[in-house]
């Protein structure tokens, strides 16, 4: 890079204080490095109005149990822009709006020149590219998002400029990477990863949360969103084949996913802080990634696959594409093998062999390990920039 420190500009894809996850762990580590200003994602459609108690928290910045940012990190709302963009003004408006307050933040955090990190292909952030000051720019590409957001030709858009427009892409997966290519971005493969040392911590029975320790076992625990993509009727179907197990779901879940789980043995806990998440995989028996088959699921790289061989508990999963190279430390399965999966697991679960084999393969694949990656990329990107000027200079 151009000096030793490195300063961020990082538009999120998730809030700030919502489920702790790639933005966050990226950015927090960042932060080391040099200064980092983390904006709240202003969205990607139109308000609805069960997004009213959303839209409320992000124009009052602030979240039950958010996590706090550390040094060297500040996070803004852009309070107007979030405002304009759920009410679908044009992406120009949406992006002054945004810009006054990225602005204000820059210059509190005394920062010149950043590196632009865009984790969301939102029409807005593309929009005000042209109105801040940049040394680099970064396209990390969590997601599917055309899947996500069907028929949003100006997301569709808005990606595809980004991707062209950026020094270094990114992917977490290799079917994203595959996409970008065929778009002709060169991208970087950077899957997800744990926080090894978060999540492998040593965790003693009285430490494991009163409301599963008093659950019937075994245990089949979920920690995530229960969101489209999560296979209610699969996880139905365990509940049926095993009234006497406990399935327990850590995470926000949507209405339609209560309505479709109503069986005694599937507890909904809601979010829980993410300091909390070791202790309650603790009290897993094994570890469910219950995903269905779809185009959004093929490139999804899961944070919760990583953390969960940290902690060394079975994991059972269907077959994405992103699981099946861990198919030795994972149980995998689809519909009726799916069932017989958690089966074994829960069979294997006092395995200490295999609890430390899914803990190496953790060891392997940590956010530390990630950020060398990225930051040895951005070199790259910025000596290959920086031979494009010279070669114009000399012409």
């Amino acid at each position: 890079m151009q000096s030793d420190r490195l300063d961020v500009l990082y538009f999120g894809a998730v809030d700030w204080s919502y489920t702790w996850q790639r933005p966050q762990q990226i950015a927090s580590r960042l932060a080391a490095h040099g200064r980092v200003v983390y904006v709240d994602p202003v969205g990607l459609r139109r308000a609805r109005l069960s997004d009213a108690s959303r839209l409320v928290r992000r124009l009052r910045a602030r979240d039950v149990g958010m996590a706090a940012p550390p040094a060297g990190l500040s996070v803004i709302s852009g309070h107007a822009a979030t405002l304009a963009s759920g009410l679908r003004a044009p992406s120009e408006w949406t992006a002054r709006l945004m810009v006054a307050a990225v602005r204000r933040a820059l210059v509190e955090a005394r920062i010149e020149s950043p590196v632009i990190w865009a984790g969301t292909p939102s029409p807005a952030v593309v929009a005000a590219l042209d109105l801040l000051p940049h040394r680099l720019l970064v396209y990390d590409c969590l997601d599917a998002v055309t899947a996500f957001r069907p028929g949003q030709l100006d997301v569709e858009a808005a990606e595809a400029a980004l991707a062209r427009r950026a020094d270094l892409v990114l992917a977490t997966s290799p079917e994203l990477e595959a996409r970008l290519r065929r778009g002709n971005a060169r991208p970087v493969l950077v899957p997800n990863a744990a926080d090894y040392d978060h999540f492998s911590r040593p965790v003693s029975a009285d430490q494991i949360p009163a409301e599963i320790r008093a659950l019937p076992r075994p245990i089949a625990g979920y920690v995530g969103e229960v969101g489209a993509w999560f296979d209610t009727g699969l996880v139905r179907r365990l509940a049926l084949r095993h009234p006497d197990w406990s399935i327990v779901l850590v995470g926000p879940a949507s209405s339609e996913a209560r309505g479709a789980l109503p069986d005694p043995n599937i507890h909904f806990l809601g979010r829980r802080p993410y300091s909390e998440l070791p202790l309650y995989l603790a009290g897993f028996d094994c570890c469910l990634i219950p995903f269905r088959a779809t185009p959004l699921t093929a490139a999804v790289s899961p944070v919760k696959l990583y953390e969960y061989l940290a902690a060394g508990r079975p994991v059972v999963s269907t077959p994405l594409p992103s699981v099946l190279p861990f198919a030795r430390e994972v149980f995998v399965g689809a519909d009726r093998r799916f069932l017989e999966a958690a089966d074994e697991a829960v069979a294997s679960r006092h395995d200490d062999r295999a609890a430390e084999a899914r803990r190496r393969r953790a060891r392997e694949n940590t956010w530390d390990d990630r950020l060398d990656a990225i930051l040895a990329a951005l070199q790259g990107a910025e000596a290959e920039g920086a031979g494009h000027q010279a070669r114009r200079a000399v012409r």
